[in-house]
């Protein structure tokens, strides 16, 4: 286990189950394949968490998150966070900022803040939460079976609408754009 205070840390954690604790700071992190749990403040964090079952848990700030296989947890607040997720059922929750995510192939669960937040997925089903809000997402390999959910500022009876522009599919909410699905045609989606 790991516990720091405040202030720009570097940790080097070896294989094994890990927990590092780190309070505001721009904290640099490596650790080694297992199931690691990371809890960090605010600050410009970047944590390089191998292969396993890895909880990643960061305050605001502009954040970089590299994961390798496993069913990660990744939890990250308000910022322009950048998060590489490999294969795996991946659970990523970001705040509002302009986020870029990458998830590799698995049943993915992703939730999106407020901003202008780019998602790439690989094959499986995936979900991806929306909110209202400034900005919205662009989403890149959204196939016919993946699931859509209303989030922040959207009620459960909040109507969505869809509608072809292009090769894509926009899906808002009222005049609020909230998602453009990349290079595909659809006319309804899953929503649950």
């Amino acid at each position: 286990m790991f516990g720091l205070g405040n202030g720009n840390n570097t940790i080097y954690a070896g294989e094994g189950k890990n927990t590092v604790t780190a309070g505001n700071g721009n904290n640099t992190i490596y650790a080694g394949a297992s199931d690691d749990v990371f809890n960090l403040g605010n600050g410009a964090n970047t944590v390089y968490a191998a292969e396993g079952n890895n909880s990643v848990f960061a305050g605001g700030g502009n954040d970089t998150v590299y994961a390798g296989a496993g069913n990660d947890v990744i939890n990250l607040g308000d910022g322009n966070n950048t998060i590489y997720a490999g294969e795996g059922d991946n659970i990523i929750t970001v705040g509002n900022g302009n986020d870029l995510i990458y998830a590799g192939s698995g049943k993915n669960t992703i939730s999106l803040g407020s901003g202008n937040d780019t998602v790439y997925v690989g094959n499986g089903l995936d979900k991806f939460i929306l909110s209202a809000g400034a900005g919205s997402a662009t989403i890149y390999n959204y196939a016919t079976s993946d699931l859509i959910s209303r989030g922040a500022g959207l009620s459960t009876n909040t109507q969505l609408t869809v509608t072809i522009s292009g090769s894509d599919t926009l899906i808002s909410a009222g005049n609020d754009l909230l998602a453009t699905l990349k290079w595909v045609q659809l006319s309804s989606l899953n929503i649950v």
